[in-house]
């Protein structure tokens, strides 16, 4: 990116210097906010990650989780958002398949069961190949489903294509109260990019090329 916040990337188009400079200039805090791909999220131990946020679809479960645990690793709250895209995203492989990034299980997590189900069930089916609810054990922090309650099934289906899920993150820290006013969902990412409101519609861009190349 020429202006803004930086945008870490593999692509050719940024060296490892410029990659090296905007890792620098995040951790020490003199930007405060990083644009990344997935790659930028392993490894990342740093305590004060207090956002983290998903534009578009995660393709992984592995990813959402890896991701969503750099934030509050200093045990202090902290807030993970998917804003996902409006479509679930295509996968390769069959459901029966082995599937080791758990593709169907980040589809799932986000459209099949949205709101309407534990986070941190979600994530631990995944882990341990159990759920684990919220409420399963006094000594848990609730997700933001288990705090507010969840929506019902069929408003959950009207709403999927739409919503915002927030998850909290792998320390399990409290996950701030979900809004849900009547302009919930009303707009969706592609609409604002269109509209050339969207700050990430570069990056996101530039991160489509570098995959597809």
């Amino acid at each position: 990116m020429q202006t803004g916040w930086p945008f870490y990337n593999g692509s050719k188009e940024t060296t490892d210097a410029m990659r090296v400079e905007h890792h620098k200039s995040w951790f020490q805090g003199k930007t405060p906010i990083m644009i990344c791909t997935s790659a930028f999220s392993t490894g990342n131990d740093y305590l004060h990650v207090r956002l983290v946020i998903h534009l578009k679809t995660p393709l992984e479960m592995t990813e959402i989780i890896q991701a969503q645990g750099r934030g509050g690793r200093d045990g202090k709250p902290a807030r993970c958002y998917i804003l996902p895209s409006t479509m679930p995203p295509k996968i390769s492989i069959g459901r029966d398949a082995i599937d080791h990034k758990g593709l169907w299980y980040a589809q799932d997590h986000i459209y099949r069961y949205g709101l309407t189900r534990c986070l941190r069930y979600g994530a631990t089916l995944y882990i341990d190949g159990e759920g684990m609810k919220c409420k399963d054990d006094a000594r848990n922090q609730l997700c933001c489903i288990c705090k507010e309650g969840p929506i019902p099934m069929k408003a959950h289906n009207r709403l999927r294509l739409h919503h915002v899920a927030s998850m909290p993150t792998m320390t399990m820290v409290k996950a701030p109260p979900l809004q849900r006013s009547s302009s919930f969902g009303k707009r969706t990412i592609e609409e604002a990019s269109q509209d050339g409101m969207d700050p990430f519609a570069e990056p996101f861009e530039q991160a489509k090329k570098s995959r597809t190349a």
